[in-house]
């Protein structure tokens, strides 16, 4: 009797962890295929993408991925890809990769619009698209993306103006802005982010309430660049 009831309780148990186990593999399969979806995305020329591929099963080996180890699955924590020649547009499907932490691709030629979809990213600290052929307007869903310490936007071809919720992201320590065709205001609710520090420049037809802007700020940190 009591090797039977230790059967009905082994095979409970399994019951139990298959669907749990199921999740988990989900989950890093919407990585993986997230990846790829993002690369299809992309010209790469330099090769520097090979390695991101159906028979490489193991992502957190890809070029320029770096994962979460401590996760089970893995899940990726960063993605980072500066200086490599891409061109292309930045897929959607970057919001799949809900521990995504980093994402720099930086200093490529990457054109289209910056997608809305990073606003999913919720652990997202680290944004650096700077130095691309980016158009378009700073998506308002940004301000979700409560993480953010660190955003870089710089030396594109960006319109619009600064989404009025940025000084939502409590976070927030560093926003560079310069060499974009932003308009209108700098939103007063930056003055409430004390190590908040706005790199614009002098080109810029943005209007700066600077008294206002600045007065929560530890130091004068609202700064220009040629």
């Amino acid at each position: 009797m009591g090797i039977f009831l230790q059967v009905i309780f082994l095979l409970l148990l399994s019951q139990a962890v298959q669907p749990i186990a199921k999740a988990a593999f989900s989950e890093y399969e919407d990585d993986r295929k997230a990846l790829l979806a993002f690369k299809a995305g992309l010209s790469d020329h330099s090769g520097t993408l090979s390695s991101w591929n159906q028979r490489n099963a193991d992502f957190c080996r890809w070029e320029g991925v770096t994962c979460h180890n401590t996760s089970q699955p893995p899940r990726v924590s960063a993605v980072t890809l500066p200086s490599r020649g891409l061109t292309g547009t930045i897929s959607p499907v970057v919001g799949n990769l809900s521990f995504l932490q980093s994402l720099n691709l930086s200093s490529n030629q990457l054109g289209g619009e910056i997608p809305a979809t990073i606003g999913f990213l919720h652990h997202l600290g680290y944004l650096n698209l700077g130095n691309n052929s980016l158009y378009g307007v700073i998506p308002d869903e940004l301000c979700n993306c409560s993480s953010l310490v660190y955003i870089r936007l710089d030396s594109n071809l960006i319109t619009g103006s600064i989404p009025v919720n940025f000084g939502a992201m409590s976070k927030l320590e560093s926003i560079f802005l310069y060499l974009n065709n932003l308009t209108g205001p700098i939103p007063p609710s930056f003055g409430n982010l004390s190590a908040l520090r706005v790199v614009l420049s002098t080109k810029t037809t943005l209007r700066a309430p600077y008294r206002r802007v600045s007065r929560g700020c530890a130091t004068s940190r609202l700064s220009f660049s040629p």
